[in-house]
């Protein structure tokens, strides 16, 4: 199976809505230690924690998801390529950052982005060989 990264409005929805549950495991068609995730979608996913005991919590449900480098010179000069491409678009403003980061590691990496944020189909417009896929309808859970 192809590596995938599920974004963090997905992994967000995970616990609260069965739907994105199963629809990942279907995507899957194995347990969600299959499923790659990015250093930066890491922190920002943090950034939510209110205490210590989340804080790690979250670390340990997140290192199940082994990381995919995106350190590396490559994600760097992919993620300026992209934003480029977005720039000619017009579309620059839109995605935020640690998305550009992660559909540039997801490039690198040849990984699909598993995702319920429209950032990524900007992201898609302007790069077409970003594998992206909506986890679940647009606008089917809050």
């Amino acid at each position: 199976m192809p590596e995938a990264i599920l974004d963090n409005f997905a992994y967000a929805r995970i616990a609260r809505h069965a739907s994105v549950r199963e629809a990942v495991l279907d995507y899957l068609d194995g347990p969600l230690d299959t499923l790659r995730s990015v250093l930066v979608q890491r922190l920002e996913i943090c950034t939510s924690v209110r205490n210590m005991a989340e804080f790690d919590a979250e670390m340990q449900a997140l290192a199940a998801m082994p990381l995919l480098e995106d350190t590396l010179p490559a994600v760097g000069v992919t993620a300026q390529s992209l934003q480029r491409a977005l720039v000619q678009r017009g579309t620059h403003s839109g995605p935020k950052v640690v998305n550009l980061l992660i559909a540039a590691t997801a490039l690198v990496h040849d990984a699909e982005i598993l995702h319920y944020d429209s950032d990524y189909d900007l992201l898609a417009a302007a790069e077409p060989r970003l594998r992206t896929r909506w986890i679940v309808p647009r606008g089917s859970v809050a």
